[in-house]
């Protein structure tokens, strides 16, 4: 009697085990959620300047950026517009969009992150010192980017140009 109970204990045991390394391997696998915040992010030429509209899933405003002109990261500050419980969960998350056109400027990578205190931000990378300027998008669901090409170019007026800055 005693060498079927612990057969099947054991039995029960290896069944836990191997459930719990399965999933265990499936979360380790999955591929992170993403299109949740940033919605893309693409790069346009117009004037001697590289415009990079990033489109959000959400109404925000935009606050402010540091540096404020020139650098290699941009750190924009934004405040996302949500109006329901759920909504106000997602601000908490980080996020990295891929970026089309990316050659037309040496941008390494657009990351929003929720996480940081004071946050949330948006983050652009550059390879190399950038000029930059940035702007609210019409539909309050974008941020514009506009970065000098030519180092006569000054960005702030390639902001102008578009139809897409408020």
């Amino acid at each position: 009697m005693k060498n079927i109970f612990q057969d099947t204990l054991g039995a029960w045991r290896g069944t836990w085990l191997a459930m719990l390394l399965a999933g265990a391997a499936g979360t380790a696998l999955a591929q992170p959620i993403k299109d949740i915040i940033l919605n893309d992010a693409v790069v346009r030429e117009r004037s001697g300047c590289a415009t990079v509209r990033i489109q959000f899933n959400f109404p925000l405003r935009y606050k402010r950026h540091f540096p404020y002109d020139s650098g290699d990261d941009l750190r924009i500050h934004i405040d996302p517009i949500l109006h329901t419980s759920e909504g106000h969960e997602i601000v908490f998350e980080r996020e990295a969009v891929r970026v089309e056109n990316e050659d037309l400027l040496p941008l390494v990578n657009v990351i929003y992150d929720g996480q940081t205190p004071g946050g949330p931000y948006l983050t652009l990378h550059f390879s190399e010192t950038v000029r930059f300027a940035v702007a609210q998008g019409k539909d309050y669901r974008s941020l514009i980017v506009s970065v000098a090409a030519t180092a006569g170019t000054d960005p702030e007026t390639c902001l102008g140009d578009g139809e897409e800055t408020r």
